[in-house]
């Protein structure tokens, strides 16, 4: 049997300093209405994890739209503008630089001056600020907190002529956290007025809710839990309920619609909040899915990109916001992915790179806990005198023990996070292994997954 040799032992890794720099990247994926996809393209997204939120809107007076699409969690607050076939136009940062909550994002004529404005709100973690920038990013001062400073919830944004007047008007709705409460709001002479607002579900339900608007219908589903109801309302003042339906799944969702079959009706579409999801158009007994390239969960747009009267779905992918554990905290290691997600009461809060066993020396895989938070081990192993493999690291803080002899840690040796390089440890750099080392409790699920 190994023997320890310093403070604590553990199956860890090779000491290294290899460095590598990676260009992470998120699909734009573009799809027909039977579940075909027609193109795609990928755009870069420092922490791929966190994902994006996206919209589709004419921004200029050609007729040929563009996608816009708002950084997720983990990643500067950035909105960038794309053509069609991927290429940049440009981008701007919507809140501090510092800010990584992730984005939300939506695109309308919000002014009535002919010109369509890029309104944006914060995920979940974020303040209620919403912000207005004209096409090419320049704030055009119309900033507003849509909820009480302190909270903490984010805002969804979605703007549409929702009541057929002729202006379109603005929606939020809070995240996770929050009541669901619901506000229009429109813009007259520089100024924001709420025309009405409404709880989405009952007042003390604090699940979040997401939104879209079709057919002049605002649809509404929870952010978070097991709730797959789907409501759909009409705007007047008071809003009232049409109809609502239950989506074919067993998570919180996202709805949209689309008139599928191009005969006036209105067909529901949702995605599940949840990991590895997949879009899903309701279509009486033969429903339409779709299965975007993404492991987490999806961000949808519909619009008409090619102006044939034939609606299309633009997709990306987005932070999921529903785990099976739906209370507490919950730590989720990939090995394929070389990925660490942190969430809580469902959410996902921070998600970032690690390196996990060499093949030679794996990562055990299974659920586990976190067992003990240890300030300072010093890694160190011998495999017999003179052997290349023998290793001393040293003192090294932040230290989670999820098994015997086997921890999640800092990793000041090497820079290649993403990349399996431990003996069986999870490798972490100094930023996130002081955040997850501070966020974890005692007895903090931690799943390894194969």
């Amino acid at each position: 049997m190994k023997t320890v040799i310093a403070l604590l032992l553990l199956a860890i890794f090779i000491p290294q300093s290899a460095s590598a720099a990676h260009i992470r990247t998120i699909p734009v994926e573009i799809w027909n209405l039977d579940g075909t996809r027609r193109a795609a393209f990928e755009v870069p997204m420092k922490n791929d994890g966190g994902g994006g939120v996206i919209e589709v809107a004419d921004l200029g007076t050609d007729g040929v739209p563009e996608i816009i699409i708002g950084n997720g969690l983990g990643n500067e607050p950035r909105v960038t503008m794309y053509r069609l076939d991927g290429s940049i136009i440009g981008s701007f940062l919507a809140y501090a630089p510092s800010a990584d909550m992730g984005v939300t994002v939506t695109s309308c004529d919000i002014n009535s001056d002919g010109k369509k404005e890029i309104i944006t709100g914060t995920q979940l973690n974020g303040g209620p600020h919403v912000r207005v920038f004209n096409s090419t990013g320049e704030s055009m001062n119309l900033d507003f907190f849509a909820y009480e400073i302190w909270q903490r919830s984010g805002v969804s944004v979605k703007c549409a002529d929702i009541d057929s007047d002729g202006q379109q008007e603005l929606i939020t709705a809070p995240g996770q956290g929050s009541s669901p409460l619901v506000k229009i709001l429109n813009l007259t002479n520089g100024q924001w007025i709420e025309q009405t607002r409404f709880y989405a579900f009952s007042e003390t339900d604090l699940s979040g809710v997401t939104i879209s608007v079709a057919d002049n219908l605002m649809l509404a589903g929870h952010q978070t839990g097991t709730d797959n109801a789907i409501h759909a309302n009409v705007i007047h003042s008071p809003a009232t309920e049409q109809f609502s339906v239950n989506a074919p799944t067993n998570t919180s969702v996202t709805p949209f619609g689309v008139d599928l079959n191009n005969d006036n009706k209105l067909e529901i579409g949702f995605v599940s909040n949840t990991r590895n999801a997949q879009v899903k158009i309701i279509n009486g007994s033969s429903n339409i899915t779709i299965k975007p390239k993404t492991t987490r969960s999806v961000s949808v747009a519909v619009y008409d990109i090619d102006n044939d009267g034939k609606k299309e779905i633009i997709t990306v992918p987005t932070r999921p916001m529903h785990e099976a554990l739906q209370s507490g905290k919950y730590i989720r290691v990939s090995v394929p992915e070389q990925r660490l997600d942190a969430y809580e009461n469902g959410a996902l809060v921070r998600t970032f790179l690690v390196s996990t066993g060499t093949y030679a020396f794996p990562t055990p895989t299974g659920l586990f806990s976190v067992l003990e938070k240890v300030p300072v081990v010093n890694y160190s192993w011998s495999y017999g005198a003179n052997n290349a493999n023998n290793y001393n690291l040293g003192p090294t803080p932040y230290n989670l023990r999820f098994k015997p002899h086997f921890y999640i840690h800092y990793a000041p040796w090497h820079n290649n996070f993403g990349h399996r390089m431990s003996h069986g440890c999870v490798n972490v750099n100094l930023e996130n292994i002081k955040w997850i080392y501070n966020w974890a409790e005692k007895n903090t699920p931690v799943l390894i997954e194969a």
